[in-house]
C-alpha cells in the first residue's frame, strides 16, 4: 500500500505515516529516539493540547529532522514529493535514493519530481 507521508529514519528505515507525522511520533515515539514525556513536555511548555498543528509540533519535528530523520509527504495540487532534511550532504542523497527504491516516486508511469529542502533553506529539485 501507498501512503502520502513518511518518515525515514537516519538508519534508512522507512515509516509510512497514515495520518499524520505529529499522530506517529506520539502514537511509537521510542521509533523516534523520543519518551512520551519528552513529547507531553513540549506541548505543556507551548501550552497546546497534544497533537494540535502549533509550536510544540515544530519543535519536536525540528528536533527529529536535526537528528537526522526525512520528513516525506505528498503535494497533489503541485505533484511533487516533498522532503525536509536537516542538511542536503551525499547521506541525504543516499537515503533519498533508497526510499525511491522502495517507494517509487514513479506511479502509473506518472513522473513525481522530489524537492528536497534543509532547515537550513537549500534546495534540491531531482526530476525524472
Amino acid at each position: 500500500m501507498k501512503y502520502e507521508a513518511y518518515w525515514i529514519k537516519p538508519d534508512g528505515d522507512i515509516i509510512p505515516v497514515k495520518t499524520r507525522h505529529i499522530d506517529l511520533i506520539i502514537q511509537r515515539p521510542g521509533e523516534f529516539d523520543l519518551s512520551e514525556e519528552y513529547i507531553k513536555e513540549q506541548f505543556r511548555h507551548f501550552n497546546e493540547p497534544l497533537g494540535r498543528e502549533g509550536k510544540a509540533r515544530r519543535e519536536i519535528m525540528k528536533k527529529l529532522i536535526e537528528d537526522g530523520f526525512i520528513r516525506v509527504r505528498f503535494k497533489p495540487k503541485e505533484w511533487i514529493w516533498y522532503m525536509e532534511c536537516n542538511v542536503i550532504d551525499t547521506n541525504t542523497e543516499i537515503q533519498v535514493k533508497k526510499w525511491i527504491e522502495k517507494i517509487g516516486a514513479n506511479e502509473n508511469n506518472k513522473c513525481k519530481p522530489i524537492l528536497i529542502q534543509s532547515i537550513k533553506g537549500e534546495k534540491v529539485k531531482y526530476e525524472c
